[in-house]
């Protein structure tokens, strides 16, 4: 059984909140992208996870909801969805391990931003298949070009 379904059974678990409602509170702008603060400010990102962390979290989830290259390229990052990702990947578990506390960290993937018909302009194709495995790829990669993660008990 894997360490996070162990977890569970034992009882409920605190996750952490809202990362854009922190980050604003803290002063970033509305307008900017959240995500891309992963590669411009990482250690404000780091400082909110720390902080749910410091509160009690078992959980926290990666500054990536909004990562994906659809949402990205209101921004002009739509090239830049995998170093968002595995940049959020590691900012989150950098916060964890210097917390010195067994806390999960979870991948973050929002909605792509648009709809698909016949709500919205947008077919089921390929281009549009949700890329879900893409940030996954970057999330594990984050994991393995870095110090081996512990394994919450």
């Amino acid at each position: 059984m894997h360490a996070f379904s162990r977890r569970l059974r034992e009882g409920p678990l605190l996750c952490d909140g809202g990362m854009g409602s922190f980050l604003y509170a803290r002063g970033v702008e509305l307008d900017p992208c959240f995500d891309a603060l992963n590669l411009t400010q990482p250690r404000l990102v780091q400082s909110v996870h720390t902080e749910y962390i410091a509160v009690g979290a078992d959980v926290i989830e990666t500054n990536t909801f909004g990562a994906n290259r659809f949402k990205l390229a209101a921004f002009g990052l739509d090239g830049d969805a995998r170093r968002i990702n595995t940049q959020g990947a590691r900012v989150a578990r950098d916060a964890r391990e210097s917390s010195g506390r067994d806390v999960f960290v979870l991948g973050s993937l929002g909605p792509l931003g648009r709809y698909l018909a016949p709500l919205g302009t947008g077919r089921r194709t390929r281009r549009w298949r949700p890329s879900a495995s893409r940030p996954r790829r970057s999330w594990r990669a984050a994991w393995t070009r870095s110090s081996p993660r512990p394994s919450p008990t």
